[in-house]
């Protein structure tokens, strides 16, 4: 059995494109088929607190985690990619604390249930400039591409929200389990896979 394979990032990074044309390129990555959009499925999830999100968006982490190591066991010679980790779930928590949307001791909560639930497998840290993520989302508004994810999260995306949220994924820069890029053109791809398959 492979390790399963998460990738997370800030909203906007380009994780879905990344993954897309990885599942192309490589026929034993398959994706999880675990999914749950909440601004589609949920709408009243724009009414919770941010701390009521953050604990929701954390559970359902570690419910696909689990899938994923599930799908690995089934499906040997295969490698499950998923969207997103508890590293996520440990950013916007950072992140939401900084900007005072939740208390230190909210803040804790998410951050010690993460840290219990841990790494399932490797992850990839999709990490563009800041610059570059904000383009991207303000494009995604103007072409109204998310139109019910925007309405839900919209505080996400101010500028000093998504220099923050970039800055609490650095923290796992050398953690060895971690590979950490800045791209995701069709160039970069080979490397990322070489590392993956190294596991």
């Amino acid at each position: 059995m492979h390790l399963p394979v998460f990738v997370s990032g800030p909203h906007g990074g380009g994780k879905t494109t990344l993954i897309q044309s990885m599942l192309k390129t490589y026929p034993e990555l398959v994706l999880n088929d675990m999914e749950f959009d909440f601004a589609q499925n949920y709408p009243s999830m724009k009414r919770l607190s941010h701390y009521e999100k953050g604990l929701i968006r954390l559970w359902f982490r570690g419910v696909c985690a689990t899938h994923a190591v599930d799908m690995s066991r089934q499906l040997p010679g295969k490698i499950v990619m998923t969207d997103r980790s508890v590293y996520d779930s440990m950013a916007y928590a950072q992140t939401y604390a900084e900007h005072g949307l939740i208390s230190q001791k909210e803040h804790e909560t998410i951050q010690n249930m993460a840290e219990k639930m841990g790494a399932a497998g490797i992850t990839v840290i999709l990490q563009p400039s800041i610059d570059v993520v904000l383009r991207r989302l303000q494009s995604r508004t103007t072409n109204a591409e998310r139109t019910a994810r925007d309405k839900t999260f919209s505080d996400e995306d101010s500028t000093e929200f998504v220099t923050t949220l970039c800055k609490a994924f650095d923290q796992w820069k050398n953690v060895k389990t971690v590979y950490y890029i800045s791209n995701n053109e069709a160039e970069d791809i080979p490397s990322i896979m070489q590392w993956i398959r190294s596991f």
